[in-house]
């Protein structure tokens, strides 16, 4: 219903496929695909080699720094939205967002570990994330239901 709801779930959509190309560039390499532009690669001297043989060097970390910040600036853009949300209609929205950019942040705490192993949240830090949320949308939920119960 926002005027802005469109570019909103738009921007969402980027920064969550961000953040799988970082999560998922062994996976990718596996089944011989890399998702990083080119144009990128070339600016920051890294290669397709480089790539398969799974280099980390100085390039790569910028590389990787650099596709987190494009990721990191749409969950920014994207989320000024969830502020005008006082229906509690972008729950979904917003506990997604929360899982995804702490995904995103958990693999640059880790330093980008993506030839190694595939980061991902467990329950516990997808329930740390999003419970706020969840605990918020029910909180409101349950004195809606008993304003509208309460009318006579």
């Amino acid at each position: 219903e926002s005027p802005t709801a469109d570019q909103t779930a738009i921007n969402l959509g980027i920064a969550f496929q961000l953040t799988n190309i970082i999560r998922d560039i062994k996976a990718d390499l596996n089944l011989g695909r890399i998702y990083l532009a080119q144009e990128d690669l070339r600016h920051y001297g890294y290669s397709d080699d480089d790539f398969k043989n799974h280099v980390v060097n100085d390039s790569f970390f910028k590389l990787m720094h650099f596709y987190a910040s494009r990721a990191e600036s749409f969950y920014q853009v994207a989320t000024q939205e969830f502020e005008k949300d006082k229906e509690g209609k972008l729950v979904a929205a917003k506990a997604m967002t929360q899982i995804y950019h702490a995904l995103l942040k958990k693999i640059g705490r880790k330093n980008f570990p993506v030839f190694k192993r595939r980061v991902a949240l467990n329950k516990m830090e997808k329930l740390w994330v999003t419970g706020p949320f969840l605990l918020k949308k029910k909180i409101n939920g349950n004195q809606k239901l008993k304003a509208l119960s309460s009318k006579p």
